[in-house]
């Protein structure tokens, strides 16, 4: 038995070898991506899985796919298991009584449009990345499990989606007109969906004209699951005639840090509906940090109109806390909730203030001193401050200073001598400002510096010569943008801390509409770390007769999730510049362009230049998922890098250890250490090379042939590569193959080898070839 065993093994083993010497490979044909589990049938495209499926047949996925077609389901129930693969790309629309159930799989960067009465989509499971998810004309979701990151749902016309089970980071909710309906959790039911910074929105709108029939609103209902972070609030926008009366009804769940808002509040341009209501009601429900406005328009409330929380059940904690702002109101049943507004909110020492202003007119000229914010603040009017030449440190804990839509919190440090440092806090719709007009060109010490808190709808700008360093804390919806002459921000300066982007829009901008312009614009960004997910990255020159605008936006650190880079001009004097300079950093996902377009100073987008001139992005290093060629710098090449993606470095290298790249193969197998990973980036066709004792390397060289020998007296691990040289194995040491069916790693000449007492697979005389099967 232990002698057929043996070679049963050898014979699996030259089976083996035979394979990696003629690159045969066992795999199904890659063409194939789904598979009809009933039938049998394979095709080449989940679409055309999809048409030929039969109702409750099931598709499964065979690798990844894109979806490069929209999907039409017709009358039929189709259930999808995706395994461990990947579906992305436009997304499908599911029509008429359609039915999709969904098991398991990755879907990213795709969107599900349902549109119809009889049409159902069922989320049993699997997970999802920025997927977009729409319902029309009473269609309906049910999510009951699955994991879901950056995406977002939306109801229209009568549709409904139900949520019982499942994980949302950072996704967005919204139910929107004409009975539409949300449901979180379900009636009676102890758990629910788990979700973190997520937003829900219930909307009544109408543009342009009167609805036809019936009053407008969005309904949210939530039974259970846990909420920490993120927002809840519902909105009147536009729209006359009938009543607007968007709702959220909470009967129960968990919240944590979870930001309530009733709001009535028209765009620029719209009307709003008569007497309309927008309301949040609190039936129970645990709520811990959490915070509450109502918030209406002058306008809208002329008209009628409210905003309103009502409280009428629920646990809460001493630090929830909560306000009525410009007409909107908070209703609270006796002993539930009390909101302490009556007591000063800020001190400076053992003084107490009422406003943030007198809190800083308390504090001399030219002196230093800590303002404390001793409970939640929330604001409705207009304030603007002015820190003078005060250097004040800002220290909020968990409390922060909350700014309704209608107003503005705008605080500056303009003044030489100037500083604001916020150590802590939450801050919504609030402004920081730093200017020092009087001293262009300058560049002076910092005169904001964030070292931490929350930011949401915010905006922090150095302009005119100032500068802000954020060295800390978590920012979403924020705009970070310096704008004109010498004004510069800092982004993750401090190596012991990371601060956080979600969702923001970070610009240097110069420039100047009008003739006359007696000063050239400057304005510098510089990321040196931090986390950013789904940011816009601008640099942009714009609008300038006379003078020139030289914008700069360098990044030499920080990682970066399916983010935009965008270098831009428009209508810009013939020696404007707008160059983005990437030298370091983790690229995942995202998109990168020049681009000759801008839409105004706050939010880049994408229109036609007038001037037909493009910014410049010079890439010179870091890790790329999207690295076009055309922005590799002079000098610089992409090679691989681990992960699939590419690393920039200067062109020329022979050879990457971690991030650091050697003229020549000789130079990195000097500095490798036992355990190193090296890659191979020419042909190494010089030299001899020695693995000694206790040494151990991993060589990975696809597409590079190796012709010098190698003394292998430790460990070597070959992955990928085609080797023509000798290899002499000596003693206990071990040549390692990861057998690569696609033939990649390729030998000159076959070596015998033979099966040792131990159950490795042994050279019988030097020079040999040891191939150890993991």
């Amino acid at each position: 038995m232990q002698a057929a065993g043996r070679k049963m093994r050898n014979a699996a083993v030259w089976f083996v070898v035979g394979i990696l010497f003629v690159g045969v490979s066992p795999l199904a044909h890659a063409a194939d991506v789904a598979r009809i589990s009933e039938t049998g049938a394979q095709y080449d495209t989940l679409p055309a899985a999809f048409t030929a499926a039969t109702t409750g047949q099931t598709i499964e996925l065979l690798g990844d796919c894109a979806l490069d077609i929209n999907i039409t389901n017709n009358s039929k129930v189709i259930y999808l298991e995706g395994g461990a693969f990947s579906v992305s790309g436009k997304g499908f629309t599911l029509l008429k009584t359609g039915q999709l159930r969904v098991r398991s799989g990755k879907f990213s960067g795709m969107s599900m449009k349902l549109d119809g009465s009889s049409t159902r989509l069922y989320v049993e499971g699997g997970d999802y990345s920025k997927v977009t998810c729409s319902t029309y004309n009473s269609a309906r979701i049910y999510i009951s499990g699955g994991s879901f990151a950056d995406s977002s749902f939306s109801d229209f016309n009568a549709a409904m989606t139900e949520v019982s089970q499942g994980a949302f980071d950072r996704c967005t909710f919204l139910s929107q007109n004409y009975d539409c309906t949300l449901t979180m959790g379900a009636d009676g039911s102890p758990t629910g969906p788990a979700c973190t910074d997520c937003t829900f929105e219930s909307r009544a709108q109408f543009a342009n004209k009167n609805p036809s029939s019936g009053n407008q609103y969005g309904y949210i209902k939530v039974y259970s699951g846990t909420y920490s972070g993120g927002k809840f609030f519902t909105t009147v926008t536009t729209g006359s005639g009938p009543k607007h009366l968007p709702t959220i009804d909470i009967y129960g769940g968990s919240f944590d840090g979870v930001f309530f808002e009733s709001t009535c509040y028209p765009t620029d341009s719209g009307t709003m509906g008569n007497n309309s209501i927008s309301t949040i009601n609190m039936h129970g429900g645990t709520f811990a940090k959490s915070k509450f406005f109502g918030d209406v328009s002058t306008e809208a409330y002329n008209k009628g109109s409210t905003a309103v929380i009502n409280v009428l059940g629920g646990t809460f904690d001493a630090d929830c806390s909560g306000g009525a702002l410009k007409g909107g109101s908070i209703v609270n049943a006796e002993g539930l909730l009390n909101f302490d507004d009556s007591s000063n909110p800020f001190a400076v020492g053992n003084e107490t203030y009422a406003t943030f202003a007198d809190a800083v007119a308390a504090i001399p000229t030219s002196s230093a001193a800590t303002i404390t914010l001793l409970r939640d603040l929330y604001i409705a009017d207009s304030q603007t401050i002015d820190i003078g030449a005060r250097e004040i440190t800002l220290s909020c804990g968990e409390k922060g200073i909350f700014v309704s839509n209608g107003g503005l919190f705008r605080v500056n440090a303009n003044t030489v001598g100037g500083s604001l440092t916020i150590q802590d806090g939450n801050f919504y719709n609030v402004y920081l400002s730093a200017s020092y007009h009087e001293a262009r060109g300058v560049s002076p010490a910092a005169n904001i510096i964030v070292e931490g808190g929350k930011f949401e709808y915010s905006m922090i700008l150095p302009i005119w010569s100032g500068l802000i360093e954020i060295r800390g804390g978590t920012f979403r919806n924020t705009l970070v943008e310096a704008y004109n002459y010498s004004s510069t921000w800092h982004i993750g300066q401090d190596p012991e801390k990371v601060p956080t982007f979600f969702n923001c829009d970070i610009c240097s901008w110069s420039g100047h509409s009008g003739s006359g312009t007696k000063y050239n614009g400057e304005a510098t960004g510089r990321i040196y770390g931090g986390k950013f997910w789904n940011c816009k990255m601008s640099c942009v020159s714009s609008a300038s007769v006379e003078r020139s605008h030289n914008t700069q936006f360098y990044v030499t650190g920080g990682q970066f999730f399916g983010s935009t880079i965008l270098s831009m001009i428009s209508q810009s004097s013939g020696s404007s510049t707008a160059k983005m300079y990437i030298s370091g950093g983790d690229f995942k996902l995202g998109s990168m362009k020049n681009t000759g377009t801008y839409s105004n100073r706050s939010h880049a987008s994408e229109k036609t230049s007038t001037s037909g001139k493009y910014g410049n992005i010079y890439i010179s290093g870091g890790i790329h998922g999207v690295a076009p060629d055309e922005f590799i710098a002079s000098g610089y090449s992409k090679y691989e890098w681990d992960d699939g993606r590419s690393i920039v470095a200067e062109s020329g290298s022979a050879a990457r250890i971690g991030n650091v790249f050697y003229p020549a193969f000789a130079d990195a197998m000097a500095a490798h250490v036992a355990g190193d990973s090296l890659w191979l980036y020419e042909d190494v066709d010089s030299g001899s090379y020695t693995i000694s004792a206790g040494d151990s390397l991993t060589l990975r060289a696809a597409g590079r042939t190796v012709a010098a020998p190698f003394a292998v007296r430790g460990r070597l691990t070959l992955l990928g590569g085609t080797y023509t040289g000798v290899f002499s194995v000596y003693g206990v040491g071990r040549l390692v193959t990861d057998f690569d069916p696609d033939g990649a790693l390729t030998f000159a000449k076959r070596y015998r080898v033979a099966e040792g007492e131990d159950g490795k697979f042994t050279a019988t005389a030097a020079p040999g070839l040891v191939i150890f099967l993991k």
